[in-house]
């Protein structure tokens, strides 16, 4: 193992991961959104 190998800023992982969250949050937001906007459509129907 090399020892010039460094890690990145701790502040950039925290953002990478909270990053990760917020998408993963917004897309189940979105598809629950979306999923019940369906079937309010298709109960009107």
């Amino acid at each position: 193992m090399s020892s010039d190998f460094q890690r990145p800023p701790k502040g950039l992982s925290i953002f990478t991961s909270v990053g990760g969250v917020v998408t993963a949050v917004i897309a189940i937001a979105g598809l629950n959104f979306w999923s019940g906007f369906f079937l309010t459509i298709v109960g009107m129907l």
